[in-house]
């Protein structure tokens, strides 16, 4: 299986909801990689679970079948500057 097909390319940006918040402080990394757990640090679940303050700044990315295959996070870092931050799903 290609990466695309696992992907279901194309696909779609949108608005986090509140259910995609919830599924993704869910998601649970293996070993070293809990680090990525959203409520590793509770700033960043709070972030997130905040419908005030992840608005304008988290976006649930889709795959065509509509399945949450990830998110995208895009944060003012200065007057020219944003970082952008990109998750994907343990599996």
């Amino acid at each position: 299986m290609s990466s695309a097909a696992h992907l279901d390319l194309p696909l779609v940006i949108e608005e986090m909801s509140h259910a995609d918040a919830l599924e993704i402080v869910g998601w649970r990394y293996p070993g070293e990689y809990s680090f990525y757990d959203r409520d590793a640090d509770q700033r960043d679940a709070g972030e997130l679970l905040d419908a005030d303050l992840r608005k304008e700044m988290y976006f649930s990315v889709r795959g065509r079948r509509g399945a949450l295959v990830g998110f995208l996070q895009l944060k003012k870092a200065g007057a020219e500057t944003v970082d952008i931050g990109l998750g994907l799903p343990p599996s």
